[in-house]
């Protein structure tokens, strides 16, 4: 499994591949645009639209997807850390 990005230039290409790939076998991303969204509004998450150039697309390979990551607020992430907020929302996903 790949790591999970901390920053937005680290939702690369090769990452995108390599997240995909795990249930899409095949899908081979050869370029990704991540396009920032309402940063201004981003207090527990930084939140990016990502659209890939597929050099192999697979299945149900998404036209785009929405990337969150951790808050680029040091406070704001400390207190979502200490009120359970990234923990309860992961849960979700599990």
């Amino acid at each position: 499994m790949p790591t999970v990005p901390q920053k937005l230039d680290e939702v690369t290409a090769d990452w995108l591949t390599a997240t995909l790939s795990e249930r899409l076998p095949g899908t081979v991303v050869a370029h990704a645009t991540v396009t920032p969204l309402h940063p201004e509004a981003s207090y527990n998450g930084t939140l990016a639209q990502v659209v890939p150039d597929y050099a192999a697309r697979h299945g149900d390979a998404p036209d785009s997807l929405v990337a969150k990551l951790i808050p680029h607020n040091e406070r704001m992430l400390q207190l979502g850390l200490a009120l359970g907020v990234y923990r309860r929302e992961a849960a979700v996903y599990s």
